[in-house]
């Protein structure tokens, strides 16, 4: 007779340098339920390489020790070491206001780590250099793994507070990620998976690209309670959020856009891929690129209330964004909102709006016209 074999879950130090043992795991069934152990590898302390979490073929992101999954085959798991996330917040805790932070290699938060923190007060620059922080907790297309979706744990960067400024920098032409974050609620604050700011806290990006985050309210970046972000180059893509893809603003939290892109974000919910701006919000898009972001109710910049405001000036292109609905889905405009033209607009700018929910038969047959701006000197066409 034939004996029916099980699976094997086996278990690899993934350095030559690491010491140790992790025992296999040989199951009794199929499909049982198995959980990840702890690994009982262990890397010289002169190495400043901490274990980060299992990593196995097939799958893009890691798994953690506690996680419980279903097993169907034999599977092996490597040992994944990095430097210390723990170790990036003791910089930022040590560096005094004004200090630069350049990045010597990619850090992958480990399961236990939270936020990064830029303590109040303080101006910190983060100098990505060409690598990656990654909260590790989704995948890289900014989806959480079946396997990991018991809960959310937090995004990457946390600025909060008055006087508390975060620049992101990237002296390697924008190969600097940031990226793995998925939030929870904060109470009362609508995090977001890459960057939070909130409570008159700044944040300056000028590179790199945050990218691959999730979270229900902001995927990219969410800003509040008098929070500004200031985006003057680098990318937003590959985020997704079940209100804003890439961003939001809400409760007089203010987004600037002087250049970059925000580009193939979507939207998992009743939102936009690109920028939503609720309740208060500030969005002023003044240059770059809103472009190839998915969303229920549209992709580029979905201002939702009478009470968001959107200004525009300088050379913005918000154009070919793309929705799961038929309505037109670069910028919409409702309860009556209208764009506020703040300064002059180049040649080269170009915004195309839809006014509110109405079906496209609805817009065809309307023969009225609609002020849809404050402040703009001559006629612009109607997409």
């Amino acid at each position: 007779t034939l004996k029916q074999s099980y699976p094997v879950l086996t278990f690899e130090k993934g350095d030559d340098a690491a010491t140790g043992s992790t025992p296999s795991i040989d199951l009794k069934q199929m499909e049982e339920k198995v959980v990840i152990p702890e690994s009982g590898f262990e890397m010289p302390a002169s190495s400043g390489l901490s274990f980060i979490g299992w990593k196995t073929k097939g799958r893009t992101s890691l798994f953690h020790p506690g996680e419980e999954i279903t097993v169907n085959s034999s599977m092996t798991f490597t040992a994944v070491w990095g430097k210390s996330w723990a170790g990036i917040q003791k910089q930022i805790d040590n560096a005094a206001s004004g200090a630069t932070i350049t990045l010597d290699d990619d850090y992958y938060a480990a399961a236990d780590d939270i936020w990064l923190i830029i303590p109040q007060g303080k101006t910190i620059t983060i100098d990505l250099n060409g690598h990656k922080l990654d909260r590790n907790l989704v995948n890289s297309s900014g989806i959480l793994s079946t396997d990991q979706d018991s809960e959310p744990q937090g995004g990457v960067f946390y600025v909060n507070g008055e006087n508390t400024k975060l620049i992101i920098n990237d002296s390697s032409d924008g190969k600097g990620k940031i990226s793995g974050g998925c939030p929870e609620n904060e109470g009362e604050i609508f995090t977001g998976g890459g960057v939070t700011v909130t409570n008159g806290g700044t944040v300056e990006f000028n590179g790199g690209t945050i990218t691959a985050n999730h979270g229900y309210f902001a995927g990219g970046v969410s800003v509040s309670e008098g929070g500004s972000f200031i985006m003057n180059g680098g990318s937003i893509t590959q985020n997704n959020g079940a209100i804003g893809g890439a961003v939001l603003t809400y409760n007089n939290g203010s987004f600037t856009m002087n250049g970059g892109q925000i580009v193939s974000n979507f939207n998992i919910g009743f939102g936009t891929g690109g920028v939503y701006v609720y309740q208060n919000g500030i969005a002023n898009i003044f240059g770059g690129k809103i472009s190839s972001n998915t969303g229920l109710l549209g992709g580029g910049v979905l201002v939702v209330d009478e009470s968001g405001v959107l200004n525009v000036k300088g050379s913005p292109v918000i154009s070919n964004n793309y929705s799961y609905t038929d309505y037109l889905t670069d910028v919409i405009l409702m309860s009556g909102n209208r764009i506020n033209v703040v300064g002059s607009l180049s040649d080269s700018a170009l915004i195309k709006v839809a006014l509110s929910f109405r079906s496209r038969d609805e817009k065809e047959n309307n023969s009225e016209r609609e002020q849809i701006t404050n402040g703009l000197n001559g006629n612009g066409s109607i997409a």
